[in-house]
């Protein structure tokens, strides 16, 4: 994971808001290196990953401007790779704000719409574009704990400045 700053935000905007820039294949490229260096701390524990990316604006979803499924997609074939059964699914079913709005009444939200068929043998791996606040990956990781599918980790291609400082684990 890098700092969110320099060329790494220029291209990861472009991607969020450019529809005629095409970044996908650095994406799942950098998803891949994310997946290997994963592969390599959880070798001999988990042998089942279900990989869950986490979700873009409708908007963006629209226009075909992901960047969480191309992420995943190299992180699964990367897993896939070591030997560890992984599979994608779709992104969970959020309501998206900013993070000064997320909170505890969007964690109901999200709990009541998740609809992922999530393996009861698999370890979950959530995967973000950009960690700030941590509220995103939060919130997933406790809509998916309190339906029995704890997360064990959480990949990120960039954190923001700060980001994280007053996280709970």
């Amino acid at each position: 994971m890098s700092l969110y700053g320099g060329a790494l935000r220029e291209i990861i905007l472009a991607a969020k808001y450019r529809p005629w820039v095409r970044v996908d294949e650095w994406f799942e490229e950098a998803g891949c290196e994310l997946g290997r260096a994963l592969s390599k701390e959880v070798a001999g524990i988990l042998d089942k990953v279900d990989i869950v990316p986490m979700p873009s604006p409708s908007l963006r979803k629209w226009k075909g401007m992901l960047i969480t499924p191309a992420i995943a997609r190299g992180v699964r074939r990367a897993m896939v790779e070591s030997g560890v059964q992984a599979r994608n699914l779709q992104a969970l079913s959020m309501p998206l704000m900013s993070a000064s709005q997320r909170g505890r009444n969007q964690l109901k939200r999200a709990n009541r719409k998740m609809r992922m068929k999530l393996s009861p043998s698999a370890a979950v791996v959530l995967v973000d574009d950009v960690v700030t606040t941590g509220a995103t990956l939060q919130t997933a990781a406790e809509v998916l704990a309190s339906k029995g599918f704890p997360a064990v980790a959480a990949i990120t291609v960039a954190k923001a400045h700060g980001a994280l400082k007053n996280h709970k684990a």
